[in-house]
């Protein structure tokens, strides 16, 4: 998604990327504008909630970055995008 609406409604509460292969070795990061560390994650399972240590993260547009290689061709990639946080 473009846009997180983390407020519990069960509609875009939640970001993370989408993939279409099966992956290893996989990084999620999240910073916000000043490039401060926000979020981090090994699981692609897990997704970030709009929270920023255990309270909610300032409105505001999140550049995100996923690293993880293909296991079929064992390919890396890395690939950025922004994630904007509104209530």
């Amino acid at each position: 998604p473009k846009g997180i609406t983390p407020n519990g409604d069960g509609d875009n509460d939640l970001f993370r990327p989408k993939y279409r292969c099966q992956i290893t070795q996989y990084k999620l990061s999240i910073y916000n504008r000043w490039g401060d560390f926000i979020f981090f994650t090994t699981d692609p399972g897990v997704a970030w909630n709009g929270k920023h240590n255990g309270e909610p993260a300032s409105l505001g547009t999140y550049v995100w970055v996923v690293e993880y290689i293909d296991e079929l061709n064992a390919k890396y990639y890395r690939k950025s995008g922004a994630v904007t946080l509104i209530r």
